[in-house]
């Protein structure tokens, strides 16, 4: 029996189950069952594989054009027997939250639309050809803010020999990642293609991505010396942007042993300082006065940095006499400090 026949109740059965994860193999689906999968009232993750649909799949996207809340997921494997016209009008319905594509069998600006489609994460596999794309991708608009994107290209004359990576490839990169204010991770690491080197290009990378307000780590291969004199180039990045971390591809932070981790300690206590201050708790005066008299101790960027975030906590201090609660809560060497210091005041 064809599954086109396969009437709305049975149908209905199917999309009601639990895990609302449902895979269609080889199968034509009659515009009925379409419509009945596309207005599910809940989102469902749905994945074709090499299926047919009635009418190309007409009914399917207008029912996906008048729904108001998610679809959730959908894949596409293999062929999709879609037409041109269907496929833009599915590339701008707004209920779909992951879409998944294979290479598509059309050239020029089908095969872009995917980029723009209104989704949260987008994964496709595109095929390029530099003739057609040049004009298109400058006047492109990428809504997704989660990208996994591999394009080819099939073209006889692409260079197959070792090159350094040009710096136009590095200043378009710079130019995605300061327009993703979202972007938290760039992961330059390389870990499938080790002939991408990213040392010459450090110093500039570092001085690009120094203003970026999202950004928390940088993930990248490279030796020392890529990081230049006394690891000049990373002091930079760190000193100017205290949210960010670099690694390798195993998450190992680069560090010249002193210099760099006395940045990164910090840059902890800045981070966890400037937390704070978001979300301050009803123990932020004992946390800073604990900070104050431990960790930052006899470290004046340390205390200058927690009182410039927390003057109102110095004042409290001072207009409390007796520190007791506070004593109480350092070590005893501390303790003695800090009774010195007061025998100190009231002389």
């Amino acid at each position: 029996m064809l599954f086109r026949r396969v009437r709305a109740r049975c149908m209905k059965r199917i999309l009601r189950t639990p895990l609302r994860v449902i895979e269609f193999r080889n199968l034509t689906l009659s515009a009925l069952q379409c419509s009945l999968l596309a207005t599910r009232p809940h989102p469902l993750h749905v994945t074709f594989q090499d299926c047919e649909f009635e009418g190309c799949g007409w009914a399917f996207v207008e029912a996906l054009e008048k729904r108001t809340s998610s679809f959730g997921s959908l894949t596409f494997k293999g062929h999709i027997d879609l037409a041109s016209d269907e496929l833009e009008r599915l590339f701008q319905v707004n209920c779909i939250e992951h879409l998944n594509l294979p290479c598509l069998d059309y050239n020029g600006k089908v095969s872009i639309l995917p980029l723009a489609a209104p989704v949260d994460h987008l994964k496709y596999d595109l095929y390029a050809d530099p003739d057609i794309m040049e004009g298109i991708f400058q006047s492109l608009n990428i809504v997704a803010k989660k990208l996994d994107v591999v394009i080819r290209n099939s073209g006889l004359d692409f260079p197959t020999e070792y090159a350094g990576l040009p710096d136009c490839v590095l200043q378009e990169m710079i130019s995605a990642v300061m327009a993703n204010c979202s972007l938290n991770v760039l992961d330059l690491s390389t870990k499938y293609n080790k002939d991408l080197q990213w040392d010459s290009h450090i110093g500039a990378l570092f001085k690009s991505v120094a203003d970026h307000t999202g950004l928390k780590s940088v993930k990248v291969n490279v030796y020392n010396e890529a990081f230049g004199p006394d690891f000049y180039h990373l002091r930079e990045l760190l000193s100017h942007n205290r949210q960010i971390v670099v690694t390798d591809e195993n998450g190992n932070l680069y560090s010249d042993g002193y210099l760099i981790d006395r940045l990164y300690f910090l840059n902890r206590l800045y981070q966890g300082s400037t937390d704070l201050l978001v979300d301050p708790s009803s123990e932020r005066s004992s946390l800073v006065a604990i900070a104050l008299l431990q960790s930052a101790m006899y470290d004046f960027p340390c205390t200058g940095l927690l009182l410039s975030h927390h003057t109102d906590v110095l004042c409290e201090l001072f207009q409390c006499a007796p520190l007791s609660d506070i004593i109480e809560s350092v070590s005893p060497s501390d303790s003695l400090w800090v009774n010195d210091q007061k025998r100190r005041r009231r002389l």
